[in-house]
């Protein structure tokens, strides 16, 4: 395989695979996850550590700080969320509530979310919801139940 030669924030990085979680890519250059924000030479920022970013040969990233970036509160299921990525999917939502407010994240496709204030219903997994502070969802499971059998 063919090493990729990049740059993040001037920084000289190489790889083999040219999918990178954004994580990869900004722990290579010695930046903190939890302090930066990956930025690809289209303006997109990339906030969400897990993200796959692709890289080409001589590209240059810039990282910024996240400190500037807000955090929004949420919840699902009456659980407390944050995040400072915003829109999410609706999968992500689901995904990243988990199971401390009861998803079963194996079977996000049998979940619609709910707006709580608006009562606007979303039920596709890449539905975009547009988050803001306070905001209260539900998630409701819509497939079938296992039943216990007694006998």
């Amino acid at each position: 395989m063919k090493e990729i030669k990049f740059f993040v924030n001037d920084v000289a990085c190489k790889t083999i695979d040219s999918n990178q979680t954004v994580s990869n890519l900004l722990e290579e250059a010695g930046f903190s996850v939890k302090h930066a924000v990956l930025v690809t030479p289209d303006g997109v920022e990339h906030r969400d550590p897990a993200e796959i970013v692709q890289v080409a040969e001589g590209e240059h990233l810039k990282v910024r700080s996240a400190s500037n970036c807000q955090i929004i509160h949420y919840q699902v299921n009456g659980e407390d969320q944050t995040t400072i990525t915003n829109p999410l999917t609706m999968g992500k939502i689901l995904e990243q509530a988990g199971r401390p407010a009861s998803i079963d994240i194996n079977d996000v496709m049998d979940y619609y979310l709910e707006d709580l204030l608006t009562e606007k219903r979303y039920d596709r997994l890449d539905a975009e919801v547009i988050l803001c502070n306070g905001d209260q969802f539900i998630a409701v499971h819509q497939g079938a139940t296992p039943v216990a059998c007694s006998h």
